[in-house]
């Protein structure tokens, strides 16, 4: 279930963020999924800094408080503090085995019976 991001947290995220912390650092401490810190840094209506300005110099329906903040949408069983490398493909994964690495594996293995089972019935039809 996604949940809204506060003010504060997001604040907090886009300090992080220009402090130069990579995306999974700021996601184990604040324990927001990495895509929810992606979709605060490169969405282009936070780019501007009005949500950085006080309030008093920015015009009322510009704030961040008025914006659409991003929810946290990260799926059911993520937890942030598990994020690590897969030994497999290098990429960041939270639940083991990789979901890239375990469907690698199964392409791979039908494509292995395919050319098998080619080879069965090239050899088959020769005959």
């Amino acid at each position: 279930m996604p949940t809204p991001l506060t003010l504060p947290v997001f604040h907090a995220v886009r300090r992080m963020l220009r402090a130069g912390l990579r995306h999974c650092e700021i996601a184990r401490e604040t324990e927001l999924s990495v895509w929810t810190i992606a979709r605060t840094a490169n969405d282009p209506k936070f780019q501007d800094g009005r949500h950085l300005a006080p309030r008093d110099e920015v015009p009322h329906a510009e704030r961040a408080d008025d914006l659409d903040l991003p929810e946290d949408d990260a799926p059911p069983d993520y937890v942030a503090t598990s994020l690590c490398r897969c030994t497999g493909c290098g990429g960041m994964v939270y639940q083991w085995p990789c979901l890239t690495c375990q469907s690698r594996e199964l392409s791979d293995l039908r494509a292995r019976h395919v050319a098998q089972a080619r080879r069965g019935r090239w050899t088959t039809n020769i005959k």
